[in-house]
């Protein structure tokens, strides 16, 4: 896995500023035919993106311009990342072995539903949390 800056240089000041914010809401974006799941802190970006992976499934997003991370983005999301019965899956920052400046840990829970509905509202439903942890 090949990135083209240390973990250590990616930034989260932008983020905990996002969280901060009362009304502020991750946007979740899933592209079926590639099976990713897109979260983004902010809808406004104009600047270059980059993912910096973090396991086989978790990449963070990134601007170029600054190394501010500005979303995640999760491989297979369905395939592998869901647990394939109705469970939650809790995936943890500190379980990957990767650390953040700025950050204690970060909790993302998914849970698999069998409900019958269409595939964004769905997706929305499966994700029970995103908590990034702040120092």
């Amino acid at each position: 896995m090949n990135n083209l800056v240390n973990i250590t240089a990616l930034k989260t000041d932008y983020w905990h500023e996002l969280s901060k914010r009362r009304g502020v809401k991750p946007i979740n974006r899933y592209d079926a035919d590639l099976d990713i799941l897109f979260v983004y802190f902010s809808d406004k970006e104009t600047d270059r993106i980059i993912t910096h992976e973090v396991d086989q499934n978790v990449a963070f997003l990134y601007r170029h311009s600054d190394k501010e991370i500005i979303g995640m983005k999760i491989d297979a999301f369905e395939r592998e990342f869901l647990p394939r019965v109705p469970e939650t899956r809790v995936w943890k920052l500190s379980d990957s072995g990767v650390s953040l400046n700025g950050m204690c840990d970060i909790v993302f829970a998914v849970e698999r539903t069998d409900r019958p509905v269409s595939v964004p509202y769905r997706i929305d439903r499966e994700i029970k949390a995103l908590e990034p942890v702040f120092a």
